[in-house]
């Protein structure tokens, strides 16, 4: 429900149509290029951060987890439930009235069972399409798409065990 005078879906910079979508989008996933429409110039898909403004404490949270997930990755429901501290459900329904797709990448979680599940921008077709273009390995099993497992990571395990030179940071002198 939303607050008094507050419509419930807030939009970070950008005007958000659920009715348009970027033509780039409504290629076919097996066309040349179904999403250059996302490619700015030459140079290779980049993330791109946003400024965020969410409708609760929750959605400010999962959005914010979602930056963390690498491009050519993806996590699941219930790993980012779990790095959140939210209910799976809570995760699905923050996700799909995600106001911003692509700028806040929703589409880079999927089911426990690798199966890439809808998108509320023009369902798992442009989802399957978004990941491919990041690099991300898709089979098509019995209609639907499943992400190959080597793409799939804990964002929960993530968070506790970052990647890095952990003992360069824990000899740094302070400044």
């Amino acid at each position: 429900m939303a607050r008094p005078g507050h419509s419930g879906r807030v939009t970070p910079g950008l005007v958000s149509n659920p009715e348009v979508k970027p033509a780039a989008l409504e290629a076919p996933v097996g066309s040349e290029r179904p999403c250059r429409g996302l490619q700015a110039g030459a140079g290779p898909l980049q993330q791109v951060g946003a400024p965020l403004m969410a409708p609760s404490i929750g959605s400010q949270i999962v959005y914010t987890l979602l930056f963390l997930i690498p491009l050519g990755s993806v996590t699941t429901y219930s790993s980012l439930a779990r790095a959140s501290g939210l209910h799976p459900r809570a995760v699905g329904r923050i996700l799909a009235r995600n106001p911003t797709p692509i700028v806040v990448p929703c589409h880079r979680v999927v089911r426990s069972d690798g199966r890439i599940g809808g998108y509320s921008m023009g369902g798992p077709e442009v989802k399957a399409a978004l990941l491919r273009l990041e690099g991300v390995r898709l089979v098509r099993s019995n209609g639907s798409y499943l992400v190959h497992p080597s793409h799939i990571i804990d964002l929960a395990s993530l968070l506790l065990d970052p990647p890095g030179d952990t003992e360069a940071l824990s000899t740094a002198k302070p400044d």
